[in-house]
């Protein structure tokens, strides 16, 4: 439908703007933000990711996703995750700025 591809296009656009807010923070501080080791799709980190990249402005919207961005190593990688609410679509972005994501147990190489 329509809506529902707005808000895919919203979750992917948000998850773009991390990974300029990323290559900013990499820049200015030498190594990435990263808010758990881990991802899942109850993660809703949207608050500190608005806090810690974006100055505390309220630039992702979580009415349909819920974002988060997890890393083994702030140095050298990280990856930021977009989910649904109801958990049959994910997004996500790298550092290398690689699109992965799944819609309805559909695997998507690029978006």
């Amino acid at each position: 439908s329509y809506i529902e591809t707005v808000k895919i296009n919203s979750a992917q656009n948000s998850l773009r703007l991390i990974y300029l807010a990323q290559v900013e923070q990499y820049s200015d501080k030498g190594k990435y933000y990263t808010a758990t080791s881990n991802c899942g799709t109850g993660s809703d980190l949207k608050n500190p990711i608005n806090i810690n990249l974006f100055d505390g402005v309220e630039t992702l919207d979580s009415s349909s996703f819920y974002y988060c961005i997890e890393s083994s190593d702030i140095n050298t990688e990280y990856k930021a995750y977009a989910y649904d609410g109801i958990g049959d679509k994910w997004f996500s972005i790298d550092h290398n700025n690689k699109h992965l994501g799944e819609r309805s147990g559909v695997s998507i190489d690029k978006w």
